[in-house]
This record gives structure tokens, sequence and C-alpha cells, in this order.
């Protein structure tokens, strides 16, 4: 799941993985400034 910031640039990627003990991982990797 991508969020784009209106130009076309991916602000957000989200990586949800399943684990083998605890369950869902949900993994936010920030590939721009944070917004303020």
């Amino acid at each position: 799941m991508d969020f784009d910031d209106g130009e076309g640039k991916t602000v957000l990627t989200l990586y949800m993985q399943r684990g083998p003990e605890e369950g869902y991982v949900l993994h936010v990797e920030h590939l721009a400034a944070p917004l303020r």
C-alpha cells in the first residue's frame, strides 16, 4: 500500500508481513521527510 503526496512521489510504503509468533508485523518505511 503506497501513499502518494499528490506529485507522484511515494511518501510512505507499508509492508505487512506475517510473523510466526507475533501474527502480523507492520513495517513503515519513510521514503520522504516526515509531514509536519
